[in-house]
Protein backbone atom coordinates (compact mmCIF):
# COMPACT_ATOMS: atom_id res chain seq x y z
CA UNK A 1 0.00 0.00 0.00
CA UNK A 2 3.06 2.10 0.77
CA UNK A 3 4.32 1.73 -2.37
CA UNK A 4 0.52 2.51 -4.20
CA UNK A 5 0.66 6.00 -2.42
CA UNK A 6 4.24 6.26 -3.13
CA UNK A 7 3.50 5.99 -6.53
CA UNK A 8 0.20 8.41 -7.10
CA UNK A 9 2.63 10.97 -4.97
CA UNK A 10 5.12 10.59 -7.46
CA UNK A 11 3.02 10.57 -10.54
CA UNK A 12 1.25 14.28 -8.90
CA UNK A 13 4.78 15.33 -8.27
CA UNK A 14 6.16 14.87 -11.91
CA UNK A 15 3.67 15.42 -13.45
CA UNK A 16 2.81 18.86 -11.58
CA UNK A 17 5.46 20.30 -13.56
CA UNK A 18 6.50 17.65 -16.35
CA UNK A 19 5.28 17.10 -20.22
CA UNK A 20 3.50 18.45 -23.08
CA UNK A 21 0.20 19.50 -20.82
CA UNK A 22 1.51 19.98 -16.84
CA UNK A 23 -1.11 19.85 -14.13
CA UNK A 24 0.24 23.34 -13.34
CA UNK A 25 -1.08 24.55 -16.09
CA UNK A 26 -4.38 23.48 -16.02
CA UNK A 27 -7.77 25.05 -14.09
CA UNK A 28 -6.93 22.14 -11.38
CA UNK A 29 -3.42 23.49 -10.85
CA UNK A 30 -4.59 25.11 -7.26
CA UNK A 31 -6.76 22.41 -6.24
CA UNK A 32 -3.90 19.55 -7.43
CA UNK A 33 -1.29 20.78 -5.17
CA UNK A 34 -3.47 22.23 -1.95
CA UNK A 35 -5.16 18.61 -1.83
CA UNK A 36 -1.76 16.99 -2.52
CA UNK A 37 0.41 18.87 0.07
CA UNK A 38 -2.17 19.46 3.32
CA UNK A 39 -4.38 16.42 2.43
CA UNK A 40 -2.59 13.49 0.93
CA UNK A 41 0.51 14.08 2.28
CA UNK A 42 -0.85 13.48 5.79
CA UNK A 43 -3.14 11.11 5.31
CA UNK A 44 0.03 9.07 3.84
CA UNK A 45 1.69 9.79 7.31
CA UNK A 46 -1.01 8.59 9.57
CA UNK A 47 -1.62 5.41 7.22
CA UNK A 48 2.36 4.47 7.95
CA UNK A 49 2.20 5.93 11.52
CA UNK A 50 -0.80 3.44 12.04
CA UNK A 51 0.35 0.53 9.65
CA UNK A 52 0.88 -2.62 11.85
CA UNK A 53 -0.67 -1.24 14.92
CA UNK A 54 -4.22 -0.36 14.29
CA UNK A 55 -6.67 -0.74 10.99
CA UNK A 56 -6.57 2.76 8.55
CA UNK A 57 -10.74 3.00 8.25
CA UNK A 58 -12.38 5.01 5.92
CA UNK A 59 -13.33 6.97 9.24
CA UNK A 60 -9.78 6.96 10.21
CA UNK A 61 -9.10 8.89 7.00
CA UNK A 62 -12.63 11.22 6.99
CA UNK A 63 -11.41 12.07 10.31
CA UNK A 64 -7.54 13.10 9.21
CA UNK A 65 -9.83 14.66 6.37
CA UNK A 66 -11.46 16.76 8.71
CA UNK A 67 -8.37 18.08 10.52
CA UNK A 68 -6.76 18.77 7.20
CA UNK A 69 -9.37 21.16 6.21
CA UNK A 70 -7.88 24.56 7.60
CA UNK A 71 -4.98 23.83 6.32
CA UNK A 72 -6.42 22.55 2.44
CA UNK A 73 -8.36 26.39 2.16
CA UNK A 74 -5.15 28.49 3.49
CA UNK A 75 -3.17 26.18 0.89
CA UNK A 76 -5.87 26.69 -1.77
CA UNK A 77 -5.74 30.53 -1.41
CA UNK A 78 -2.02 30.42 -1.02
CA UNK A 79 -1.71 28.78 -4.36
CA UNK A 80 -4.83 30.88 -5.76
CA UNK A 81 -2.57 33.53 -5.04
CA UNK A 82 0.29 33.03 -7.01
CA UNK A 83 -1.39 32.22 -9.62
CA UNK A 84 -3.15 35.69 -8.98
CA UNK A 85 -0.06 37.48 -9.71
CA UNK A 86 1.62 35.13 -12.47
CA UNK A 87 -1.60 35.83 -14.18
CA UNK A 88 0.05 38.07 -17.14
CA UNK A 89 3.04 35.75 -17.24
CA UNK A 90 0.70 32.50 -17.17
CA UNK A 91 -1.63 33.55 -20.27
CA UNK A 92 1.04 34.68 -22.34
CA UNK A 93 3.01 31.32 -21.35
CA UNK A 94 -0.30 29.39 -22.47
CA UNK A 95 -0.48 28.72 -18.91
CA UNK A 96 -4.38 28.28 -18.04
CA UNK A 97 -4.63 27.83 -14.19
CA UNK A 98 -7.93 28.40 -12.24
CA UNK A 99 -6.69 32.40 -11.72
CA UNK A 100 -6.61 32.97 -15.41
CA UNK A 101 -10.44 31.27 -15.53
CA UNK A 102 -11.36 33.45 -12.81
CA UNK A 103 -9.56 36.61 -13.38
CA UNK A 104 -7.90 38.77 -10.82
CA UNK A 105 -11.49 40.57 -9.46
CA UNK A 106 -12.89 37.40 -9.21
CA UNK A 107 -10.02 35.33 -7.47
CA UNK A 108 -9.48 38.13 -4.86
CA UNK A 109 -12.78 37.31 -3.82
CA UNK A 110 -12.07 33.48 -3.89
CA UNK A 111 -9.12 34.32 -1.35
CA UNK A 112 -10.89 36.09 0.97
CA UNK A 113 -13.42 33.24 1.17
CA UNK A 114 -10.60 30.96 0.77
CA UNK A 115 -8.87 32.48 4.02
CA UNK A 116 -12.03 33.26 6.46
CA UNK A 117 -12.86 29.59 5.76
CA UNK A 118 -9.48 28.64 6.54
CA UNK A 119 -9.49 30.57 9.60
CA UNK A 120 -13.11 29.90 11.09
CA UNK A 121 -12.95 26.02 10.06
CA UNK A 122 -11.68 25.01 13.33
CA UNK A 123 -14.58 26.20 15.22
CA UNK A 124 -16.85 24.44 13.56
CA UNK A 125 -14.42 21.38 13.85
CA UNK A 126 -14.38 21.63 17.70
CA UNK A 127 -18.56 22.52 17.72
CA UNK A 128 -18.81 18.87 16.24
CA UNK A 129 -16.00 17.46 18.45
CA UNK A 130 -13.04 16.90 15.57
CA UNK A 131 -10.85 18.75 17.32
CA UNK A 132 -10.41 19.71 20.70
CA UNK A 133 -11.43 23.65 22.08
CA UNK A 134 -7.90 23.81 22.82
CA UNK A 135 -7.31 24.20 19.11
CA UNK A 136 -9.28 26.92 18.29
CA UNK A 137 -6.83 29.12 20.23
CA UNK A 138 -5.06 29.63 16.79
CA UNK A 139 -8.55 31.62 15.75
CA UNK A 140 -7.36 34.40 17.89
CA UNK A 141 -4.71 35.40 15.54
CA UNK A 142 -7.40 35.76 12.97
CA UNK A 143 -8.00 39.75 13.38
CA UNK A 144 -4.00 40.15 13.52
CA UNK A 145 -3.82 38.23 9.89
CA UNK A 146 -6.37 39.75 8.59
CA UNK A 147 -5.28 43.04 9.04
CA UNK A 148 -1.71 41.84 7.65
CA UNK A 149 -3.38 40.26 4.61
CA UNK A 150 -5.41 43.38 3.29
CA UNK A 151 -2.04 44.82 1.59
CA UNK A 152 -2.07 41.71 -0.61
CA UNK A 153 -5.81 41.91 -1.53
CA UNK A 154 -5.32 45.44 -2.30
CA UNK A 155 -2.13 45.01 -4.34
CA UNK A 156 -1.78 41.41 -5.24
CA UNK A 157 1.82 42.20 -7.06
CA UNK A 158 4.85 38.74 -6.47
CA UNK A 159 7.94 40.76 -5.60
CA UNK A 160 5.96 43.48 -3.36
CA UNK A 161 2.95 41.57 -1.75
CA UNK A 162 2.91 37.95 -2.09
CA UNK A 163 5.81 37.13 1.14
CA UNK A 164 3.44 39.14 3.35
CA UNK A 165 0.28 36.70 2.36
CA UNK A 166 2.88 33.66 2.49
CA UNK A 167 4.32 34.52 5.50
CA UNK A 168 0.31 35.36 7.39
CA UNK A 169 -1.28 32.21 6.15
CA UNK A 170 1.82 30.06 6.90
CA UNK A 171 1.71 31.54 10.61
CA UNK A 172 -1.64 30.14 11.23
CA UNK A 173 -1.29 26.83 10.09
CA UNK A 174 1.46 26.52 11.85
CA UNK A 175 0.49 27.45 14.95
CA UNK A 176 -2.87 25.39 14.00
CA UNK A 177 -0.36 22.32 13.36
CA UNK A 178 1.84 23.60 16.83
CA UNK A 179 -1.29 23.47 18.85
CA UNK A 180 -2.10 19.67 17.90
CA UNK A 181 1.45 18.99 19.05
CA UNK A 182 1.01 20.99 22.30
CA UNK A 183 -2.27 19.18 23.10
CA UNK A 184 -0.44 15.49 22.35
CA UNK A 185 2.09 16.47 25.02
CA UNK A 186 -0.21 17.70 27.74
CA UNK A 187 -2.37 14.62 27.11
CA UNK A 188 0.71 11.92 27.95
Amino acid sequence: MVLILGMIGYFFGIFYTAGPKPLNATKFCELIVSGMISVFIIEVGVYVAICGQYTFTWNTFLTTLLKCLPIFFLFFATQLANNTCDLREDLINGRKTFASYLGTKKSIYLLKSLTILGFLTPILLAAINQISWFNTLVVLITPFLWKNLQTFFNNPDKHKTYMIFIKNESLYFTIYIGLFFILSLIKR
